[in-house]
């Protein structure tokens, strides 16, 4: 009996746009983001997805409501752990700011491709990956057979795929970059997660907006 999750980012938010550190911080997403999740909705209304599980964070949530339509699905549910990393007292904060108060923090986002990175007061990285291994693996135990999504964000699915990559946490540089709302395909058979497709965001190909 084989389960295919299909493990999705969320659509693009406020704090994306801004340079923020969004973690668990609530920001809405954007008009792009609303049209990225629609394109995704029409991406998978085929694919017989009859169960969606989502971060209880409005961007998460917000990009599964197309699918949901989409995909004929009345009910949609919200599993806490499925959260994105606490950046601590960073989380919210856009980069200037955080660089003007913690200077020993690398100064560009994009410098950062190496985990842990070490916020103050920000969630372990090893406590993150199993809070997502634990959420995953029960709700793929509840649904065998199924075809289901999972909505979350870019550390939190990052520490999943590693897990099914075998790769060790401070690894997750070597994954394929995630755009919002790229979605990765993982099948489950015999106690095991095989990732079949990683961060596929085809849909989102010739958005103008």
């Amino acid at each position: 009996m084989i389960t295919t999750i299909y493990l999705i980012r969320h659509a693009e938010c406020q704090g994306n746009i801004e340079n923020k550190l969004s973690g668990i911080t609530d920001f809405k997403i954007t008009q792009k983001g609303r049209e990225q999740a629609r394109l995704l909705a029409n991406k998978l209304k085929d694919s017989k997805i009859t169960e969606i599980y989502s971060s209880p964070l409005s961007r998460a949530v917000d990009t599964a409501k197309p699918i949901m339509r989409e995909c004929h699905i009345n009910s949609l549910n919200i599993v806490n752990n499925l959260h994105e990393i606490d950046y601590g007292i960073c989380d919210g904060m856009c980069w200037i700011d955080i660089n003007q108060r913690y200077p020993n923090i690398k100064k560009e986002w994009k410098e950062i491709h190496h985990y842990p990175i070490g916020m103050p007061n920000q969630e372990n990285f090893i406590e993150l990956q199993k809070r997502i291994i634990d959420s995953i693996v029960k709700i793929t135990n509840d649904n065998l057979g199924k075809k289901i999504a999972i909505i979350s964000h870019g550390i939190a699915i990052s520490s999943f795929l590693c897990f099914a990559k075998k790769l060790n946490i401070e690894e997750c540089n070597k994954l394929k970059q995630q755009e919002n709302t790229a979605y990765s395909i993982l099948e489950y058979k015999d106690g095991k997660f095989s990732l079949i497709e990683e961060a596929k965001s085809e849909h989102l190909k010739g958005m103008i907006l």
